[in-house]
């Protein structure tokens, strides 16, 4: 067919009145196609109307699409007011069946059917998307789902000033309500675990639980190790970033969760003025970029990351300028570095291993189960130190007269292996709670080491007296307390409360000195003592020792006399029972003493209190240090 040519500009009519359209761009061959209603009209275009890098636009989507060269597939070029949106719903499976990538994604009757095609939508090419109030974008799943890469770049429309909140839900499922009958809050000062209990239902050990009627409505914790199925032992509650420590009560109601939707990647760029909050998701590797409206004073960002599960093997998420991650948590398979500079931890739970990277973070609050800390690594966890310098300041999710710690570690050993300590501190790791409240603590015990400090680690650990309740304290169980560069150091399960700045441990093994000491403080005893350790057998070594102790009765008691004795084993292989200082158990008056012992080097150095009586209340304190006059 021959064309019909023209020699001048398509016009109407001389004369007319009201002016019409001289063509209609739907017919044209090729050009651009402005009154498309929906994908499928987009896709029904003939093949003679085609050309390469022809434009479609359609007011469903509300994107613009390019023609690629092989004629057949059309690629989003850009949006058109989806910036508007303000809400999005993708059903990952199509779980309801009326997902569909050709819907408005607009409701869950509508939902977009991939993660892709709301990703094109908005951020075609890489491109931000520039909001006029906050979205909310729902993930539905009804069975597990995972996700490649998923990218997000959001920035506030220059026509508004509202500072816009995006939010990105992931999909859980959630067990059978479960109603408390007890709850018992951490005491860090006083060796409480945080305890949740039940009458009915069952809780699972390290999964998450979360709270769902009271005031504590939303907090989140997680198990960290059961009494019962109806009883665990939980880290710290909490609800977000303002809520730090919420406790439900006794007839509250509570779920335990799994979360469905794993992102093998996510990035997320987030603009000035922009605050993006993603919960409920796995992510293996995160790539967070923001630098505006944290939440603290010189820590956090704009980015938000709540009840999220970190589910590398050996990966990093990264933070170059601040991110928040709250009630977070690494799993027992998981393997997973922090890096980034003005980093948050709120309520950060570690069941597998912890990295701390390059950086400078605040935490309030790390919940260890089964788990191994390090300051200092990135992604290379045989080699620690590596391209790894953090600094991190240690605190209390909230400084009060009943704290529940900076740091719990329970259940040890961890994954690293049974000779690895529950915390390691690197090379060019400098970790201090500078002028925070803070307990570094654990009961269960079950880690080979509690501290391990390497060459050009350091920790600077002290109570501030400026805080109300300036408390400090550094005892996680362990067989040994703290191991610094090689040496292996202990300390008392009750250890006296560093009350001033500046206090903490030198490692001095220059011979003559006294390189090895434990210390143990009980008060309002009602009963006599057996035989309990001092030193642990490897860190009582071969040497003579000084063994002090101190009897306070407080309410007297019937007649007796009251001995505190040291326990051990010198080089005859004789275990030997040796009276420190006795009381009248009648008279409220105190005594001390001390004994000079040897030990062999493979025994433990113990005490026990004899000759107890009814009605007596009493403290005792006992040392035992390597003497500076033995070997």
């Amino acid at each position: 067919m021959s064309g019909v040519g023209v020699s001048g500009l398509l016009a109407n009519l001389p004369g007319t009145i009201t002016p019409y359209p001289t063509q209609d761009p739907n017919l044209e061959k090729g050009g651009f196609r402005n009154d498309v209603a929906t994908v499928a009209d987009m896709n029904a275009i003939p093949a003679n109307f085609r050309t390469e890098g022809m434009q479609v636009y359609v007011r469903n989507t509300k994107c613009i699409y390019a023609l690629l060269p092989d004629l057949t597939t059309f690629k989003i070029l850009a949006n058109v007011n989806l910036g508007a949106q303000a809400a999005w719903f993708i059903n990952l499976g199509n779980s309801t069946g009326l997902a569909s990538d050709s819907n408005d994604g607009l409701t869950a009757l509508t939902p977009l059917l991939t993660w892709a095609e709301f990703q094109n939508r908005c951020f075609p090419n890489g491109a931000r998307l520039n909001v006029k109030q906050n979205v909310a974008i729902t993930i539905i799943a009804a069975t597990a789902q995972s996700l490649g890469n998923a990218y997000m770049n959001w920035g506030e429309d220059p026509s508004v000033n509202v500072a816009p909140i995006i939010t990105l839900v992931g999909a859980i499922t959630s067990s059978a309500a479960i109603t408390l009958n007890a709850v018992t809050k951490a005491d860090a000062a006083t060796n409480v675990r945080a305890q949740f209990a039940t009458a009915a239902g069952t809780f699972v050990n390290q999964e998450r639980i979360r709270v769902t009627s009271g005031a504590a409505l939303g907090a989140v914790c997680y198990s960290m190790g059961l009494v019962s199925p109806t009883n665990t032992y939980v880290g710290n509650p909490g609800i977000d970033e303002l809520t730090t420590m919420a406790y439900p009560v006794s007839g509250d109601q509570v779920v335990v969760d799994t979360l469905l939707v794993q992102i093998n990647r996510l990035e997320i760029v987030c603009g000035a003025q922009m605050r993006v909050r993603v919960s409920d998701l796995k992510i293996t590797r995160a790539y967070l970029f923001a630098y505006d409206l944290n939440p603290y004073t010189g820590s956090g960002s704009g980015i938000f990351m709540l009840g999220c599960v970190a589910t590398s093997t050996g990966g990093q998420w990264v933070a170059p300028w601040g991110a928040n991650y709250i009630n977070c948590r690494v799993p027992a398979t998981g393997k997973t570095s922090f890096s980034g500079n003005a980093v948050l931890f709120v309520n950060h739970n570690v069941q597998g291993v912890m990295g701390f990277g390059w950086g400078s973070m605040v935490v309030y609050g790390i919940w260890v189960s089964a788990g191994n800390v390090i300051f200092g690594v990135t992604d290379n966890y045989n080699h620690v130190g590596m391209s790894a310098s953090p600094k991190v300041y240690l605190a209390n999710p909230q400084i009060s007269a009943l704290s529940a710690g900076s740091v719990q570690c329970e259940n040890g050993p961890g994954p690293m292996g049974a000779t690895y300590p529950a915390l390691m501190f690197a090379p060019g790791a400098i970790v201090q709670n500078d002028s925070f409240q803070s307990e570094m603590w654990g009961v269960s015990g079950g880690y080979p080491v509690a501290f391990q400090f390497v060459p050009l680690s350091w920790l600077w650990f002290s109570a501030d007296p400026v805080q109300s309740a300036p408390l400090t304290y550094m005892k996680i169980a362990a067989t040994v307390a703290m191991r610094v560069c090689g040496t292996d150091l202990a300390y008392s399960a009750n250890p006296d409360v560093f009350k001033s700045l500046g206090g903490g441990v030198v490692n001095a093994p220059q011979p003559n000195l006294s390189q090895t000491e434990g210390y143990v403080t009980r008060t309002a005893l009602v009963a006599a003592v057996g035989s309990t350790a001092i030193l642990a057998a490897n860190v009582a070594r071969k040497a003579l020792f000084k063994v002090s102790g101190y009897l306070a009765p407080t309410v007297a008691g019937a007649a007796g006399t009251l001995t505190l004795n040291a326990i051990y084993t010198d080089d005859s292989g004789a275990t030997i029972t040796t009276p420190v200082c006795s009381i009248n158990n009648t008279v409220l008056a105190g005594a001390g003493g001390s004994v000079e012992i040897q030990c062999n080097g493979t025994s433990t150095i113990s005490y026990s209190v004899t000759g107890y009586s009814a009605g007596l209340t009493y403290n005792v304190r006992v040392t035992a240090q390597i003497d500076s006059a033995g070997p």
